[in-house]
């Protein structure tokens, strides 16, 4: 079932975080560790976690220290961690954006939009969700203009990737939704899928609000009523 993979892939992730302190933040004797799961999905979530403690030490723990972290490359250690592990470090990436080049959000994505290689330019953008959220202050235009600032078809990952990890909350999933009416010239019943990926976590009324305040009908939200 999907809940157990996505339950499997979690303690995953932990366990990369403990393998991290456990080999005092020596990150690729702790990726040697993940090396070891054979299944690939949950080999990601060890190396998510792993990148994220490195994180951690760097900037969040007073107790840990790591090297894995340069004031001058926001992208390091992504420069030099094997390929398959690209993606987890590059979306953790966005972090260390925001704490040492920059605090504007459109300057950050730009940065990201430099990266040479496609696939890393999507992680990055992935990453830059979690960022875009915890900024997000409650005004629809504001991620707008942000995504609005990228070029196709990394402006529609901004989107896809931010509106849904905005909804955290009913009234923050209303305004996250409400940005569906703003770009709907360009993904309106895109927008909505997005939308529809995290409704279900709310109550029946609150789902209905949400729905309508992407613009769709009310008939179409009415599978969402109490």
């Amino acid at each position: 079932p999907a809940s157990t993979a996505e339950n499997r892939w979690q303690c995953f992730h932990g366990f990369g975080h403990v393998v991290m302190m456990e080999t005092n933040y020596d990150l690729m004797r702790a990726l040697d560790v993940c090396d070891s799961i054979r299944n690939a999905r949950e080999r990601d979530g060890c190396g998510f976690g792993v990148f994220m403690e490195n994180v951690l030490a760097g900037h969040f723990r007073k107790d840990a220290h790591t090297d894995w972290v340069k004031p001058d490359d926001p992208f390091y250690p992504c420069t030099v961690v094997a390929e398959h592990y690209q993606d987890p470090c590059y979306r953790r990436a966005p972090t260390l954006l925001f704490r040492y080049t920059t605090q504007d959000p459109k300057a950050a994505l730009t940065t990201c939009m430099g990266l040479v290689d496609h696939s890393n330019r999507v992680s990055c953008l992935k990453g830059m969700a979690r960022e875009l959220a915890e900024r997000f202050n409650g005004e629809p235009a504001q991620v707008a203009d942000w995504c609005w600032a990228i070029r196709e078809p990394y402006r529609k990952i901004c989107f896809a990737e931010t509106i849904p990890y905005i909804m955290s909350t009913p009234a923050r999933a209303v305004a996250a939704a409400s940005v569906c009416p703003l770009i709907a010239q360009e993904y309106g019943p895109e927008c909505a899928a997005w939308v529809s990926t995290r409704v279900r976590l709310f109550a029946p009324g609150e789902q209905f609000s949400i729905c309508r305040a992407t613009g769709n009908s009310e008939a179409a939200c009415n599978q969402y009523r109490p």
